[in-house]
């Protein structure tokens, strides 16, 4: 997953998060951040006027290295914005910290930081675009069901397609491991349109073949009967 950030002239941000990578443009020339360390944050006219003013400049310094793919520069740069009194640069920074962590495969820092940006209220649907996969990822499921609602359609049918296709994946397993035949029975009935949409085929046809053996021959023929036009070569 990635997500796609828009720097406005004023140096806010506006953030999209997408499931395909986007193709980022690197700058010839960028500011590390050594670079600006070394700069002396020292009052001016302008800042006495805008106290905000230096960490504002820090935060759009953070998304031109995020955009650039320079993601622990980009991390450590935010951190300093963050200090912030101001609310909007402080939680927007936090935001470019929870997508640095993300690219740097951070997940439960990354996690942490969204899961409070959204009880924060604080662009709860681009915090939860990010915030959902990496609960479904880590397989807290009921966490990320109760957040889609901040999600757009299509978006939200999607996730909640994901995260239903995760369950019953889960609970088919949990059926076939324990050879118990009334779970492995509701396994087949709750998964009965992913069958018929020649969806985990295989999945299902071990299902079918467990509920043979554990007696229930005619629910799993007509289990086999249902996967017979998703699976021609196993007819016979």
């Amino acid at each position: 997953n990635a997500t796609e950030v828009i720097i406005r002239n004023n140096g806010a941000a506006d953030v999209n998060y997408s499931t395909q990578k986007p193709q980022l443009e690197r700058s010839r020339h960028t500011l590390s951040v050594s670079d600006l360390a070394a700069e002396p944050e020292k009052e001016s006219p302008a800042v006495e006027e805008n106290p905000d003013r230096v960490y504002q400049t820090l935060l759009a310094e953070a998304w031109k290295h995020y955009r650039d793919g320079n993601y622990a520069q980009a991390h450590a740069l935010f951190h300093r914005a963050g200090k912030s009194r101001e609310t909007e640069t402080r939680l927007q920074s936090e935001l470019g910290i929870a997508y640095s962590l993300i690219q740097q495969d951070e997940k439960q820092e990354a996690i942490d930081y969204l899961s409070s940006l959204v009880a924060q209220g604080y662009r709860q649907q681009a915090a939860s675009d990010a915030l959902a996969p990496l609960l479904v990822e880590t397989g807290r499921l009921d966490e990320a069901r109760k957040i889609l609602k901040y999600l757009p359609e299509p978006r939200q049918t999607a996730m909640k397609g994901l995260i239903e296709k995760i369950r019953l994946q889960n609970q088919i397993k949990e059926a076939l491991t324990a050879g118990d035949l009334p779970l492995l029975s509701k396994a087949a009935r709750d998964g009965r349109k992913m069958v018929e949409t020649c969806l985990e085929t295989e999945t299902f046809f071990q299902l079918a073949l467990a509920m043979n053996r554990l007696g229930a021959t005619s629910a799993a023929l007509d289990l086999l009967k249902t996967l017979e036009n998703c699976r021609p070569d196993d007819r016979e």
